[in-house]
């Protein structure tokens, strides 16, 4: 009877371990290393469409007009930086507004000349020379409907640059 209890309960035992179950998880592990970033307008510090007596657009062009406000963002460190940037309507003392269209050019390189169009969102590479730089220029257009009060239209432009 003790040899035939032991052989149900090692039936019982190994039956158990054949419907044993196993579970397993996963994670992962991040370590963001971020480097000192900093930005920094150039001159000319404001984008100047100059006097408008009529109607029409009136642009500066980024990639190529010396009117362009220069922008340098230098890191501590190479890598990638995400480019944002947004605008408000030009107003002067009045109520009424022109609106314009910023357009952002930029290069690893100090050269206007060989800029690309940077567009609001886009991701650039910090160089990797001992400055890990990116240079910027900003033009737009300005929409003059020709019917505004003659008057100072001024807005604000503002870059950001983020790891």
């Amino acid at each position: 009877m003790k040899k035939l209890f032991f052989i149900a309960m090692l039936l019982v035992f190994a039956a158990s371990i054949s419907f044993a179950q196993t579970a397993h998880a996963g994670a992962y592990a991040r370590v963001r290393v971020l480097g000192t970033l900093n930005l920094q307008v150039g001159t000319p510090d404001t984008l100047d469409f100059g006097d408008v007596t009529a109607g029409g657009d009136v642009s500066i062009n980024a990639q190529t007009d010396l009117k362009a406000v220069p922008f340098h963002a230098t890191s501590s460190r190479s890598g990638w930086v995400q480019v944002t940037y947004s605008s408000t309507v030009l107003s002067g003392h009045g109520t009424m507004t022109i609106s314009w269209d910023p357009s952002l050019y930029g290069n690893s390189a100090n050269n206007q000349g060989g800029s690309s169009p940077v567009n609001n969102g886009d991701w650039v590479h910090l160089g990797t020379g001992s400055n890990h730089d990116y240079y910027f220029w900003l033009g737009g257009t300005a929409h003059v409907q020709g019917t505004e009060d003659a008057d100072t239209y001024v807005g604000t432009f503002t870059l950001t640059v983020t790891y």
